[in-house]
């Protein structure tokens, strides 16, 4: 009975990894083609497609060791399709190593000290996501392919089996029709994930990229009544070490024009990096704020950036406010971004 038992485990094993001795070939190759594929130019649009040109290099993949052998079935295929990905993942990782080291070799030296630490966040942003797309989406999208190809291409038992392929039992019939369903599953679960990804991304890069004109009413850092006709300092204390962002408003309980060009008054900000007591340079306010610009109460003077933690001092001198304006105050917020998380 142990013997039968054992000798069950071993053909079980034997039967699915049977062509262990092509899967090093297999995925470097269906790896190669999928990296070559997607880093070419238009023809790279397809992976917007569920990944189509990494499931393609796992069809490869299987494709070619059912060539060589007939006998590659549904989970050896998924298994060749996951190691094409993770080659797909190694690519990747060493071209995407050796793009930053060339960017940083050649930015580096002509940034300043503060804008090196942004290049690096960023470099360590994208390294992370290539290698967090090259090792779990990438796998898991090619094991798809492979898992697909074996669908396309079944076994049919190599070189020495009739040319005229056999009729499918029952049983395989109704395997066959599950794995659809497995397939069809699996692909509609990666279009939900793709599009809540695409979404996450895209609202990730808005706000990375929004201007300070964007962020009216987020949370004040500093608010002090105007005085009309008199300098303000207004002194700003650093938030952390990192990079911060600022943004100067006048703010009003009545609902300000919804163009000012020309406002009377002067501003200047900076931040205190060394530089004393000298007070920042001031220039007039010019500013404009279209229709769906910004919230009604708020208007958009100035902005700062802050490196390394230092404080940041802004001058605000309006000498006259538009009719109707009631108390005004000025604010400063900060501008988040997702930079800023890390």
């Amino acid at each position: 009975m142990c013997d039968k038992a054992f000798m069950s485990d071993a053909e079980s094993q034997q039967t699915n990894w049977r062509n262990r001795e092509h899967y090093l070939k297999a995925a470097v190759l269906g790896g190669a083609v999928s990296t070559v594929l997607s880093l070419t130019p238009v023809i790279n649009w397809l992976n917007l497609f569920f990944f189509c040109l990494i499931m393609f290099g796992g069809g490869i993949s299987v494709y070619w060791v059912q060539k060589k052998t007939g006998t590659v079935d549904s989970v050896e295929g998924a298994l060749l399709g996951g190691l094409a990905g993770l080659m797909v993942g190694v690519f990747y990782a060493v071209l995407g190593f050796c793009g930053v080291s060339v960017a940083s070799a050649v930015l580096i030296p002509d940034m300043r000290s503060s804008e090196v630490d942004e290049f690096i966040t960023i470099m360590v942003l994208f390294m992370t996501a290539m290698c967090g797309f090259g090792f779990t989406v990438y796998p898991m999208m090619s094991a798809l392919g492979g898992l697909i190809a074996t669908l396309i291409w079944p076994p049919n038992g190599g070189e020495a089996a009739p040319s005229k392929p056999k009729e499918l039992t029952p049983e395989e019939a109704a395997k066959r029709k599950t794995m659809i369903r497995i397939v069809l599953g699996s692909l509609s679960g990666c279009l939900v994930l793709v599009c809540v990804f695409c979404g996450f991304a895209g609202y990730l890069a808005y706000l990375e990229e929004r201007d300070p004109q964007d962020t009216a009413g987020d949370a004040e850092v500093v608010s002090s009544p105007l005085a009309v006709g008199e300098r303000m300092v207004i002194e700003i204390e650093p938030t952390d070490s990192g990079t911060v962002r600022y943004a100067v408003w006048l703010v009003a309980e009545s609902e300000l024009p919804s163009a000012i060009y020309d406002l009377d008054g002067r501003i200047g900000c900076r931040a205190n990096m060394g530089y004393g007591s000298r007070p920042p340079y001031m220039r007039n306010i010019y500013t404009y704020r279209g229709p769906d610009e910004g919230e009604p109460e708020w208007l958009f003077l100035d902005d700062q950036t802050a490196y390394g933690g230092d404080p940041v001092t802004c001058h605000v001198r309006i000498n006259a406010l538009p009719e109707g304006v009631s108390n005004a105050r000025i604010v400063v917020t900060k501008v988040s971004r997702p930079s800023d998380w890390f």
